[in-house]
């Protein structure tokens, strides 16, 4: 295995680790504010194969911007997730199982 290799396994080691953190963190998150409102709903999770584009917004949103580690994970597709999706797959729309395949394969 060469060195090239080992990188490419431990980076996606890495981003499946940061969106596990992501995901504990954000149902820890949900968990106390439901706990808070004594409401029954639970939150959504998200859809792995939404094709998500400008002006998409939600869940998925945010698990693709984290991936893509832009400054602000606010859930809304715009001009800067835009613009680092493009810089790193070079497309300017995806879905969250299309981005981890082309980061497996890189």
């Amino acid at each position: 295995m060469n060195n090239s290799t080992k990188v490419k396994i431990v980076s996606a080691g890495l981003i499946i680790l940061g969106l596990y953190y992501f995901y504990k963190h954000k149902n820890q998150n949900a968990e106390s504010v439901k706990e808070e409102t004594n409401s029954n709903e639970t939150p959504t999770k998200p859809d792995w194969n939404k094709v998500l584009k400008k002006g998409s917004v939600g869940r998925e949103v945010e698990v693709l911007q984290t991936a893509l580690k832009t400054l602000v994970v606010d859930g809304n597709f715009g001009d800067k997730t835009e613009a680092r999706l493009k810089k790193v797959m070079n497309v300017t729309q995806t879905s969250i199982n299309e981005y981890n395949k082309f980061i497996n394969k890189k």
